[in-house]
């Protein structure tokens, strides 16, 4: 338990944070010390200046081409995820298990996600979307929460050897 718990959750956070303040720190000393002017491009677009950013480090077309391939790989990703996470809840855990109706129930549920956020983006834009999720996420929270308190005292209760 110690073992997943330390890189599920605390490993991707360290390398998260590590790359935040690498990237973060190299476009305050841009700024401050280059005269690069990143500020104004934050104000029309936080995704303009990252991109800005990376054109100033060595070998830009590469690390730019890099970024999106990175981008473009966790939302394949997260999509994947969240097609399969739906299709599982959708049929009660057994998706997958007859073969053939289960790819054909994750790409229907891949096809749905995709044409929403398609909606969601063309409707509103981006703040659609992400509003959009926010809301959707929003009582998943609590539903966590009863699963961790659940996963505490089972695990309280087996130290115990009450299980």
């Amino acid at each position: 338990m110690r073992e997943f718990i330390l890189m599920v959750m605390f490993v991707p956070a360290l390398f998260s944070f590590m790359f935040s303040a690498a990237l973060g720190g190299t476009a305050v000393h841009m700024q401050l010390f280059e005269h690069i002017p990143l500020l104004e491009t934050v104000a029309e677009s936080v995704e303009a200046a990252l991109f800005k950013t990376l054109h100033h480090l060595p070998f830009p077309g590469f690390i730019g081409l890099l970024a999106n391939l990175l981008i473009a790989s966790f939302f394949v990703t997260s999509a994947d995820s969240a097609t399969f996470v739906i299709c599982q809840f959708s049929t009660g855990g057994k998706a997958g298990k007859d073969g053939r109706s289960g790819k054909v129930l994750i790409i229907f549920w891949g096809l749905v996600l995709g044409g929403l956020a398609l909606v969601l983006i063309f409707s509103g834009g981006l703040k659609a979307l992400q509003t959009a999720s926010i809301a959707g996420a929003l009582p998943f929270v609590f539903v966590m929460y009863v699963i961790l308190a659940a996963t505490v005292y089972s695990m309280v209760a087996e130290r115990k050897g009450f299980k």
